[in-house]
């Protein structure tokens, strides 16, 4: 399952061949593979539709494939980098994220990368975190703040870095959202937006 569900994610898609299905099945489980997918099956935690096989709901497809993630190309940080660069993984993450508390160093470089090129999958990431990295909550929301402070940053930026603030939702971001919504010397742009967000 982690498999398939790892594959689907990656092709951007929710349904397989059935061919294909069984030939990753085979190349993880060369004994015994057609029991496991039958199994799946049964349990309905996969359907068939028509000569496609799916899962039931897409977040078994998301937990499936973050496992997988985890348990394999997480060892890769030019992987890491990769998925967390391409849109198609955030749902991934921001699951994975919740459930990843054994693994750390993993949730640490997700965010670390995603402060780099996404702040609302970071703010994402941050809420899931069982508990945040609070340097890397500190760095978030400074660069948030940054941006909104920035009289040329842009329309589109300050949106974005409000809209980040507002998915973490609490805490110091939502702090900072107030502060920033109430400073007469901050940006008047900028303050409307916060005060949307709020």
């Amino acid at each position: 399952l982690g498999r398939l569900g790892y594959e689907l994610v990656q092709l951007h898609e929710t349904a397989v061949e059935d061919t294909q299905a069984r030939k990753w099945a085979a190349e993880e489980l060369p004994r015994g593979w057609e029991t496991a997918l039958a199994e799946a099956m049964d349990s309905q935690m996969l359907q068939r539709d028509v000569d496609k096989l799916r899962f039931l709901h897409q977040s078994f497809q998301e937990y499936f494939a973050a496992r997988r993630f985890l348990e394999q190309a997480a060892k890769d940080q030019s992987i890491v980098r990769d998925r967390v660069r391409t849109y198609g993984w955030h749902d991934t993450f921001a699951l994975l994220i919740g459930f990843g508390g054994d693994r750390p160093d993993v949730i640490h470089q997700v965010i670390e990368e995603a402060l780099l090129v996404n702040p609302v999958l970071t703010a994402r990431c941050l809420r899931m975190a069982e508990t945040p990295d609070q340097e890397l909550l500190r760095q978030f929301v400074e660069s948030r703040e940054r941006v909104l402070l920035d009289e040329q940053a842009g329309d589109f930026s300050q949106k974005r870095a409000a809209e980040a603030l507002a998915e973490y939702g609490r805490g110091p971001a939502r702090a900072a959202l107030w502060r920033l919504a109430t400073d007469s010397g901050v940006p008047e742009s900028a303050r409307v937006t916060c005060i949307e967000r709020l």
